[in-house]
């Protein structure tokens, strides 16, 4: 059974061209599950499940801070034509935190994005091909 989710952060227009829409179900200000949608391509999908693992089982205030460059260190490079991808992304998370904020999901104490270069560097790379 799906679990329910609490808010929703969309980046770009997903009845037009790319776009992110990250479902998070929030228990105790942290993302418990982190779903994800997007349309059909293989670096939308590669930087959507990156992503989603970057912030699930972590604070929420994870969504707010988590950066471009933090996300190519864990994707690998990406090709040109395809970086736009990253900052939907990051819109999306944004959106959905403030979504979070609004309804009170996210104790005070946490509601300063903490620091996560710490954090990324210690997950692993996805292994990836010739990205070009």
């Amino acid at each position: 059974m799906e679990p329910s989710f609490d808010v929703t952060g969309i980046g770009g227009n997903p009845h037009q061209g790319p776009h992110f829409v990250f479902h998070i179900r929030v228990v105790d200000g942290a993302a418990a599950s982190v779903r994800f949608t997007s349309f059909s391509c293989m670096w939308s999908n590669l930087i959507g499940m990156t992503v989603s693992s970057l912030i699930e089982h972590r604070p929420l205030a994870v969504c707010a801070s988590l950066s471009r460059e933090e996300i190519i260190a864990k994707v690998g490079q990406v090709p040109r034509s395809k970086e736009e991808l990253i900052g939907l992304a990051c819109a999306a998370l944004r959106e959905a935190h403030q979504e979070a904020e609004r309804r009170g999901l996210i104790p005070v104490a946490d509601q300063g994005a903490p620091a996560l270069s710490a954090q990324v560097a210690a997950l692993p790379a996805a292994p990836l091909g010739n990205a070009t």
